[in-house]
């Protein structure tokens, strides 16, 4: 199951999917996407979630609520 994550636009909620959100692009959502830097911005940044793992793909820890996706706030 996909829980609290995040996906682009044209792509819709996975079936048995919970709390997923499928909206904007690689420009609106990151940072600096087109450099290979993925902080969250905007939305994405905004509309935080309990997390599903404790540690971002940087291994950084997440707090309580944290933006979806492979990078914590």
């Amino acid at each position: 199951m996909i829980a609290n994550n995040h996906l682009h636009s044209g792509h819709s909620e996975p079936e048995r999917g919970t709390g997923t959100t499928a909206a904007w692009d690689h420009q609106s959502l990151y940072e600096k996407a087109s450099a290979g830097e993925f902080n969250p911005k905007g939305a994405l940044g905004a509309n935080l979630a309990p997390p599903v793992l404790k540690f971002d793909m940087n291994g950084i820890a997440r707090a309580h609520m944290d933006a979806k996706g492979a990078v914590a706030l």
